[in-house]
C-alpha cells in the first residue's frame, strides 16, 4: 500500500493540482519547510505529520480522507483523486435549498404491486422473485429494502444490482437512496465490506450532500470509521498500541457533526437520534484521552462532560426501550454518575424483560472500550450486565 510519502510525491508530481516553478515555491505557498520537502522529493523523510498533512489538503483543496484511504499503486491513486476534492457549500443557497433535498423519494407501485409486497412482507424468508427483469424498478428497490428487514443482505444487494444495470430514470432520480440501501447492506455483518460502505457513504455526504436530508449516513459513516480504526482489516479488534487515531479522530469529527445535524432537528421537535452520536462522541474522547492524540482540538477541551450533561437534559429516552435506556445509563457513566446508573437499570431490570443479544451486545462495545481505557465504571456497569446475562 501506499505510504503518505509515496501519496504526496504523486499528488507534488501529477499537475493536477496546480504546479511551482521551484520547490521553494512550492514553500513559500504551502507553508512546508524546506528541509522537510527536500526529504520527501530525496526519500530521506519517511513520514508526514498531522499539521504538514493539513498544509498540503489546504493549498490543493483536498479533503484530509485522502491520507486515510488506502491504495495499491500510484496509477490507481492518480485516478482517484478527484474524489478526495473539497466541495464548497454555495453559499447562495440555504442549507435545505440541494435540489437532493427537496426530493420526493415516493415509490410509486400500482396497487398490485402493494398488495404483493405486503402479502410477501408476512413471509420469514424470502426468495429472490423470479424475472427480475420484467418488474419495476419501483418494486424491486421495495424488495430489496423488504429483504433488508428480513436480514437477506446478501439478495437485497443482488437486486439492487438489477437497477444499477438498468441505469433508467428511476436509477438516476433515486441515486442517494439507492447508495443509501447499499452502504448499509454492506455494511450489515453477514457482507462486512466496511470500505465498499464507506465510499458509498463519502460519496452521499460529499458529493450529494444527502446528509441534509439524511444525517443518518454521517452515523453510520462514523461507525464504520470507527470500525475500521480498531479493527483494521481483521476481524478482532487491534490493541490500543495499533489503533489508527489519526482515523478514530477523523470519526469523532463525523460523530460531532451528525450530532450538531439531528440535535436542530429535535429543537424542531423532529423525530432524531442525538443521544446515540453523543454515547459515541463520548466513548471516543475518552478513547482518545487515554490512548494518546496529536493535539487535542478545541471541541474536546469545551467538554465532553458539559456535552453528556446536555443530552441528559433535553433527552427523556422510552422507558420501555431498552437501547434509549442503556445509552443514558451509559451517559450516566461516562460521567462517573454510577448512583442514577445503577438506579435506572435496576429499575428497567426490574419491570422489563431483557433480550440476551441486548446485553450481549452492549456488553460488547463496553468491553473494546474497557480494553483501550481500564475505564473503572465501566467495569462495574459490564459486571452489572453480567449479572442480568446470567439471569435470562
Amino acid at each position: 500500500m501506499l505510504s503518505d510519502v509515496e501519496k504526496f510525491l504523486a499528488i507534488y508530481h501529477s499537475g493536477k493540482f496546480g504546479s511551482y516553478s521551484t520547490d521553494k515555491a512550492f514553500c513559500e505557498a504551502s507553508g512546508i519547510n524546506d528541509s522537510t520537502l527536500s526529504g520527501w522529493v530525496n526519500s530521506k523523510i519517511g513520514r508526514i505529520s498531522k499539521v504538514n498533512k493539513q498544509k498540503l489538503c489546504h493549498i490543493w483543496n483536498l479533503n484530509c480522507d485522502v491520507w486515510t484511504e488506502t491504495f495499491s499503486n500510484t496509477h490507481v491513486f492518480v485516478q482517484s483523486l478527484e474524489r478526495f476534492r473539497q466541495i464548497e457549500q454555495p453559499a447562495d443557497l440555504p442549507i435545505d435549498g440541494y435540489i437532493i433535498a427537496q426530493r420526493d423519494e415516493t415509490i410509486a407501485l400500482s396497487k398490485k404491486e402493494e398488495k404483493e409486497l405486503e402479502t410477501l412482507s408476512k413471509q420469514s424468508v424470502l426468495s429472490i422473485p423470479p424475472r427480475l427483469q420484467e418488474l419495476s424498478s419501483d418494486y424491486l428497490f421495495a424488495y430489496a429494502g423488504l429483504l433488508k428487514a428480513k436480514n437477506q443482505a446478501y439478495e437485497a444487494l443482488m437486486v439492487l444490482e438489477v437497477i444499477a444495470q438498468r441505469k433508467d430514470t428511476f436509477y438516476y432520480y433515486f441515486t442517494a437512496p439507492i447508495a443509501h440501501l447499499k452502504a448499509v447492506l454492506l455494511s450489515h455483518k453477514s457482507i462486512g465490506r466496511w470500505d465498499d460502505a464507506i465510499a458509498e457513504l463519502q460519496f452521499l455526504y460529499k458529493v450529494l450532500h444527502y446528509h441534509i436530508k439524511e444525517p443518518e449516513i454521517l452515523t453510520l459513516l462514523a461507525s464504520n470509521l470507527k470500525r475500521k480504526a480498531t479493527y483494521g482489516n481483521n476481524n478482532k479488534p487491534l490493541t490500543k498500541e495499533d489503533v489508527d487515531t489519526e482515523l478514530l479522530e477523523r470519526t469523532l469529527t463525523i460523530y460531532r457533526e451528525a450530532y450538531r445535524t439531528k440535535l436542530h432537528l429535535h429543537k424542531q421537535g423532529k423525530a432524531s437520534e442525538f443521544y446515540y452520536d453523543a454515547v459515541n462522541i463520548a466513548y471516543l474522547e475518552k478513547i482518545l484521552t487515554v490512548i494518546g492524540r496529536d493535539e487535542p482540538d478545541d471541541e474536546s477541551h469545551q467538554g465532553m462532560k458539559e456535552l453528556v450533561e446536555d443530552v441528559l437534559t433535553m433527552w427523556k429516552p422510552d422507558p420501555d426501550n431498552w437501547w434509549e435506556v442503556i445509552s443514558r445509563i451509559e451517559l450516566l457513566m461516562l460521567i462517573g454518575d454510577m448512583s442514577r446508573a445503577d438506579s435506572e437499570l435496576e429499575s428497567y431490570a426490574h419491570t422489563h424483560t431483557i433480550e440476551p443479544f441486548e446485553v450481549t451486545t452492549t456488553r460488547r462495545q463496553l468491553e473494546q472500550y474497557i480494553a483501550y481505557t481500564d475505564d473503572v465504571y465501566a467495569k462495574t456497569l459490564d459486571s452489572w450486565l453480567a449479572e442480568i446475562e446470567k439471569a435470562i
